[in-house]
């Protein structure tokens, strides 16, 4: 007890029981209170660990998800910028919208032109037979050839298509781009829901897992510490002595037994000595003295072999102890190599599964990267034989163009004419609209 009093102040709780009788019960119920409170927390570690699997596994898929949003944003956005050319959707839009209407506006008008154009010939050709004259002005021809020289310079601007043939192939390619950015419209859509609500729910989602992993592993590390420190060192202290208070305990009921004999022998002396009135002899006397001096040898002898046996008990406690130190510190690293290779084996488990998903998803990849390769292919020589025809096609234009620009030059000339023939004539020339060629 004096050996032990400050382990078992710290089981007692500062507070040793004054009967020794009492030390080997309440020891006993301290000891199953320390046990039972380490099967407690070792169940909610095991728990939380549950818990941290579980959560450290939907990270991981939320981290999968994350990744192939991402990407998916990254192949949207490339496929916008390939088409919109570094521009935001909306005014691109809106600016191709824009070109379209003002392209057919231009269709418009030269088509208007050439009506007015050719309403101009058929009043020209009809008068050619009866009274070859100008229909604007009433001018005289002064030979019917300047009339017929008039029809074929107007039906040579008529049936001049470049400038016609280019708005046409304009408004073909901007009516191209307006279909291929509408079709593009639901990407752009799902980029958007990307990029305002999938990705940032799918970060918030980590953000919260996050802070609940931490709380846990911040919950797992204090009841770990409370279980070595509150729990584990004071067992492991009555693991220690369990043996001591066990041999305590015997010797104390020993003592008591002891005790109990010793009063009945003064009891029966007193008793003896009160109710014998016959008178011994010295020998008798002698003979009960020498009876008492063997039963008290014989009783210590007894308690010396008792003391010599609790010396060897103890020095049998003291190695055992010793060894029973060595015994759990190796169980401890035993427990904790366990631990360690479970946890390495589980982390062993997930990446071998990771990486057979990944091998599949690679041999997946490459096989629908194979059509894909070879379309790049086509789609690369087909772009460079549009390229080289485009080249020959914008060398033909600038002829046409060239040729277009003279035309148009000879034209306002002659439009410059009718004006003054139509000013210096008295009749009202207003119902005939002249058009005028866009420069």
């Amino acid at each position: 007890k004096v050996r032990h009093h400050e382990i078992l102040t710290t089981i007692f709780q500062g507070s040793i029981p004054e009967d020794e009788s009492n030390i080997y019960i309440q020891f006993e119920k301290e000891h199953r209170k320390l046990q039972q409170n380490r099967s407690t927390l070792e169940r909610q570690i095991q728990d939380i660990r549950r818990q941290l699997s579980g959560k450290e596994e939907k990270r991981r898929l939320l981290v999968d998800e994350l990744k192939r949003k991402d990407s998916l944003r990254n192949e949207y956005t490339d496929r916008l910028q390939e088409q919109l050319n570094g521009q935001i959707y909306d005014k691109y839009l809106e600016k191709l919208s824009n070109d379209v209407k003002q392209k057919q506006d231009e269709k418009g008008n030269i088509v208007g032109m050439e009506k007015a154009y050719q309403k101009f010939i058929n009043q020209v050709q009809s008068t050619l037979k009866s009274d070859p004259c100008c229909p604007l002005c009433y001018r005289k021809f002064e030979k019917q050839s300047e009339g017929e020289q008039l029809i074929r310079d107007m039906e040579l601007q008529i049936k001049g298509p470049e400038y016609r043939n280019k708005i046409d192939r304009d408004l073909t390619l901007l009516q191209e781009k307006f279909e291929k950015c509408l079709n593009l419209k639901s990407i752009h859509s799902q980029l958007q829901d990307l990029e305002d609500k999938d990705i940032p729910t799918l970060k918030n989602s980590m953000k919260q897992l996050d802070n609940e992993i931490l709380q846990l592993k911040t919950k797992q590390n204090d009841l770990e510490q409370e279980l070595n420190d509150h729990i584990c060192l004071p067992l492991e202290q009555c693991e220690q002595i369990k043996t001591d208070i066990i041999m305590l305990n015997k010797y104390i009921n020993d003592r008591k037994e002891f005790e109990t004999k010793i009063n009945i022998r003064q009891q029966k002396l007193t008793k003896g000595q009160k109710t014998t009135t016959i008178p011994r002899s010295l020998d008798e006397v002698k003979q009960i003295k020498n009876d008492i001096q063997n039963q008290f040898d014989y009783l210590d002898k007894e308690l010396q072999c008792k003391h010599k046996e609790l010396r060897s008990q103890q020095d049998l406690i003291q190695e055992l102890r010793e060894s029973l130190t060595e015994l759990k510190n190796e169980k401890l690293k035993l427990s904790s190599d366990i631990q360690k290779k479970e946890r390495l084996d589980e982390q062993l488990q997930k990446s071998t599964n990771n990486i057979q998903t990944l091998k599949v998803e690679i041999e997946t990849d490459k096989t629908s990267l194979e059509p894909i390769n070879t379309n790049i292919d086509m789609k690369t020589k087909e772009k460079n034989r549009f390229k080289i025809e485009k080249e020959k096609t914008l060398s033909t234009l600038t002829e046409s163009i060239n040729v277009l620009e003279q035309k148009l030059h000879k034209l306002k000339t002659l439009t410059t004419t009718i004006n003054k023939d139509f000013a210096s004539n008295s009749q009202n020339p207003a119902s005939l609209q002249h058009p005028v060629f866009p420069k």
